[in-house]
């Protein structure tokens, strides 16, 4: 047994993008994973991009950023329509159309299925119940 025997057993390092915060972002997909905590049992649903356009100076063109979801928080359902709004507007699928077997199909592999979907976010502040912010992701297919 070599010292690269177990390379076939991890996932690739990938660059840490920053997150998203209050602007409008024309991307590009890099990646989508799923995605489970080391410590914990906490599961996430991670989506790389590479910024194309940016009405936001503190992450222009060119920066790397990660949109992610928790899968197992406290609101399962709100993550799951998160995700259900992300591959319709990647893949310009229909509501009625994105199933399991599509969010599977775009976890395939290396999570690379969708490398290259450009697509708009926008994201909004948006207070919560609780009087603190959080950042409301919005994505949409880009129709040019």
């Amino acid at each position: 047994m070599g010292i690269f025997s177990k390379i076939g057993k991890v996932g690739a390092a990938r660059p840490k993008g920053q997150f998203f915060t209050k602007g409008r972002y024309d991307v590009s997909v890099v990646s989508v994973r799923h995605v489970e905590s080391k410590v914990g049992s906490d599961q996430f649903f991670v989506v790389d991009f590479d910024i194309q356009e940016s009405t936001n100076p503190d992450l222009p063109a060119g920066t790397a950023a990660t949109w992610m979801t928790k899968l197992n928080g406290k609101y399962p359902d709100m993550a799951l329509a998160d995700i259900k709004a992300f591959i319709m507007a990647a893949t310009n699928a229909d509501e009625e159309d994105v199933d399991e077997a599509t969010i599977e199909e775009a976890l395939e592999g290396d999570g690379t299925a969708l490398a290259g979907m450009a697509l708009r976010i926008v994201v909004d502040n948006v207070k919560t119940k609780a009087n603190t912010d959080f950042s409301k992701h919005n994505f949409y297919a880009v129709t040019e």
